[in-house]
């Protein structure tokens, strides 16, 4: 919008008289315009919105919003964090029952190889022959 501006440099009170009032009529406009448009932004603000939920302003709508969302991540992080609890008790239970598992394999290794030491202190010439006729064997079934 344009603003006139007043000469003052002549006297002329005739023409200096309609063009102050222009001027202060532009100016009093654009503040009543301002004014208004202040007015209608702050009833935006608080005017009631038609949501599924019911009506409240957008301010309180924002909140309720946000609440539910904040609510929503914490749910989802209790969420997880019990899944990951759980994921760490199976991995614990499965590295224990891994290692009874191998201690298990160990010991009866040991004392399957306890026993054979046993035979062949007790009897080496069995054990001498056993050996050479699993040898024999051998060399023919993987030739």
């Amino acid at each position: 919008m344009r603003v006139r501006t007043v000469d003052n440099s002549h006297s002329d009170s005739r023409t200096s008289t309609p063009a102050r009032t222009a001027e202060t009529r532009d100016i009093s406009v654009l503040v009543e315009f301002f004014k208004a448009r202040d007015v209608l932004l702050d009833r935006r603000r608080r005017t009631p919105m038609n949501n599924r939920n019911g009506t409240g302003t957008m301010d309180e709508a924002q909140d309720k919003i946000g609440e539910k969302l904040d609510e929503r991540i914490d749910s989802i992080k209790e969420q997880v964090k019990g899944l990951v609890d759980k994921g760490e008790q199976r991995a614990a239970a499965i590295k224990n029952r891994a290692i009874e598992v191998k201690d298990e394999a160990f010991s009866k290794g040991n004392a399957v190889l306890d026993q054979v030491t046993g035979y062949i202190k007790s009897n080496p010439l069995k054990a001498i022959g056993i050996a050479f006729g699993a040898g024999y064997v051998g060399m023919r079934i993987f030739r």
